[in-house]
């Protein structure tokens, strides 16, 4: 069965993604009889034991900590404070109560590892493969540690877990607030997401948010109540799963040239407002061996001077923002930099993402590092922007491109908040944070379209870094320009620089 277009994948961590369910469970459990051993001894009335089979599923899994903890207490209609995070590991409040099950947890995952769930991982690398984008949920605070510990990390674009839900006052499950929060940092809507759950608070939270599709992982009773709280379908595995999701992908060779179809193309926007994104290396200028040496023909400034005055346009750029304002030289545009770290245009607009702010001495420490290891490699060349630092290997000898890879690899592994991208023929080193030209566009969509107002989105671009941008239009279209090796998500296509210019022209003469 194939059903509709699905563009992210968010997954539950604990039972789903690794085998740790059964851990918080026997804390979970261990965590009560230590309390209800307590309560013995102090002469207070003792509750009905915890059960793992009859009141985990109710009250805990995948629930938040502290509310799991009330939950049950709730149930044996007990009463305790609610206390603070901070609380020691004890029994005095519902805090420090939850602080304890979590301190037996952690012990437990010492002792037998964070072991994983190989049959849903197989399925989840091939979605991501396909062209998915990946997320990771968890009520747990734990869940980076238990991902670097499984040697996941790099399965998911997006975590969202206990420490973000605490810092940004997200609701628990079954409120849908977690999936959301994924969802929108994926950058896309709940009608364009699925999500994969083992737990019946995260059906009921999938439900209740909308999703297109809701995985349930379970059997017997419990497969019986994912269904009847909502969810699409349930399985033992996902490898179970007889659905399969399209994607956009298409080979490049498949796509139709932009200006052969230029009339139909013309004939979707006619009427609507076009909000027209623009790359700008092997776009706008030709990809040259010294990156450095890109410039912007005086016929094409021309070009994008005369269809900016008809329409949004925007430049959006892997180069710093400052950068490629100096190549392009427009005033009157709008520039988003470093992949859209940072943004600016017309009227003194500013943006950028503090996160990224943040992280700029450790990027000035890297780049450091870097200059120092690879002065020696000849044909390496760098390019410092703002918030990112990119490693140009374009003329170094093949030789030398997995040394030059092997060093990069080396430096980044004390700074887990600083991450590789990839590129033609260079390595980009930026803050963890995910951003990228597509999640660029949408701010600058957000901030300028209207409301309800119908709208054409264009972006041409020719990089692997911008199929985040295709990937994220909904009402308009991507070109990709040339190609960049691998399956696209752009809807036409232009030959070269020259093609792009003579579509500008074009759509100029269009509008007009």
């Amino acid at each position: 069965m194939i059903t509709d277009k699905i563009k992210a994948a968010i997954f539950d961590l604990d039972g789903v993604i690794t085998q740790t369910a059964f851990l918080h469970a026997e804390a979970w459990k261990e965590m009560f009889d230590q309390y209800n051993d307590q309560r013995k001894k102090k002469n207070l009335e003792p509750f009905d034991a915890f059960s793992i089979q009859k009141d985990y599923p109710i009250y805990i899994d995948g629930i938040p900590r502290y509310d799991g903890v009330a939950n049950f207490l709730k149930s044996r209609k007990i009463e305790l404070p609610w206390g603070n995070p901070e609380d020691d590991p004890g029994m005095q409040t519902i805090c420090s109560l939850g602080n304890l099950k979590n301190e037996i947890f952690l012990r437990k995952v010492d002792n037998h590892g964070a072991k994983v769930i190989e049959s849903n991982i197989r399925v989840a690398e091939k979605w991501k493969k396909s062209g998915l984008k990946t997320a990771i949920v968890s009520s747990s605070k734990n869940c980076e540690m238990i991902l670097k510990s499984a040697g996941l990390e790099d399965l998911f674009e997006v975590r969202i877990d206990g420490m973000d839900s605490g810092e940004r006052k997200l609701n628990g499950k079954p409120a849908p607030d977690i999936f959301l929060e994924a969802a929108a940092e994926l950058g896309f809507l709940p009608d364009e997401s699925l999500i994969v759950e083992d737990s019946l608070a995260g059906v009921e939270a999938g439900v209740r948010g909308r999703f297109k599709y809701v995985i349930g992982i379970g059997h017997g009773d419990k497969a019986e109540k994912m269904k009847e709280l909502g969810a699409d379908k349930v399985v033992h595995n996902l490898e179970d799963l007889d659905t399969h999701f399209k994607t956009d992908l298409t080979d490049h060779r498949n796509l139709q040239d932009a200006l052969e179809q230029f009339e139909i193309l013309a004939s979707e926007w006619e009427g609507k407002k076009i909000y027209l994104f623009l790359d700008y290396d092997g776009t706008l200028s030709p990809i040259v061996r010294e990156f450095d040496k890109a410039f912007l023909a005086d016929d094409m400034r021309e070009a994008i001077i005369k269809i900016s005055k008809l329409c949004f346009t925007a430049i959006v750029s892997g180069r710093g923002m400052d950068d490629v304002k100096e190549r392009v030289k427009i005033e009157h545009l709008y520039y988003a930099g470093s992949h859209g770290f940072e943004i600016s245009g017309p009227g003194d607009f500013y943006y950028e993402i503090e996160k990224a702010r943040k992280l700029i001495p450790s990027l000035d420490k890297i780049e450091e590092e870097l200059r120092t290891n690879l002065a020696q490699v000849e044909g390496v060349k760098f390019e410092r922007k703002k918030f990112a630092l990119a490693v140009h290997y374009r003329e170094a000898a093949e030789e030398k491109v997995k040394k030059v890879k092997m060093i990069i690899d080396q430096a980044l592994k004390n700074y887990r908040d600083i991450v590789k991208g990839r590129g033609k023929k260079v390595i980009e080193i930026k803050p963890k944070v995910y951003w990228h030209k597509g999640k660029a566009i949408n701010h600058l969509l957000n901030v300028f379209r209207k409301e309800n107002e119908d709208s054409y989105v264009i972006y041409i671009g020719d990089d692997i870094t911008d199929e985040d941008a295709f990937m994220q239009i909904r009402e308009g279209t991507g070109i990709l320009v040339g190609s960049h090796g691998e399956p696209t998500f752009a809807g036409y296509h232009l030959e070269n620089v020259k093609a792009v210019r003579e579509f500008l022209i074009r759509m100029t003469e269009n509008l007009k």
